[in-house]
């Protein structure tokens, strides 16, 4: 009866060790499983304060800005001085050369070469 029992405690001290070492295991996969998360959280928190810095960069000139409108357009067109057509000399573009072109006949075109 006591080897008996010297068995089933050697039997028992094995499973113990076992059901040690697969706990072992277990918890560095979940070490390393932290750490890796760890980083990633780093890299989120560090991507986060850039761009709450971008946003108060942007709220800033907004500020600066004041009432200037919203869409983009009516913003580039404040930003650009105003052009008039009196303050172009359009006899001597490239725009109004290339529509005299288009709309000349086949007939005055051969009058201009011959």
């Amino acid at each position: 009866m006591e080897s008996e029992i010297d068995l089933l405690r050697q039997e028992n001290a094995r499973l113990v060790a076992k059901n040690y070492d697969a706990e072992i295991v277990k918890l560095r996969q979940i070490i390393e499983e932290n750490a890796r998360r760890d980083v990633r959280v780093e890299e989120l928190e560090q991507k986060n304060t850039e761009f709450e810095a971008r946003l108060a960069i942007l709220e800033q000139s907004s500020l600066v800005v004041g009432e200037q409108p919203q869409n983009d357009k009516e913003a580039i067109v404040e930003v650009l001085p105003e052009v008039t057509v009196s303050n172009i000399d359009l006899s001597n573009t490239v725009i109004d050369q290339q529509n005299n072109v288009d709309t000349k006949t086949s007939e005055e075109m051969e009058m201009d070469l011959g």
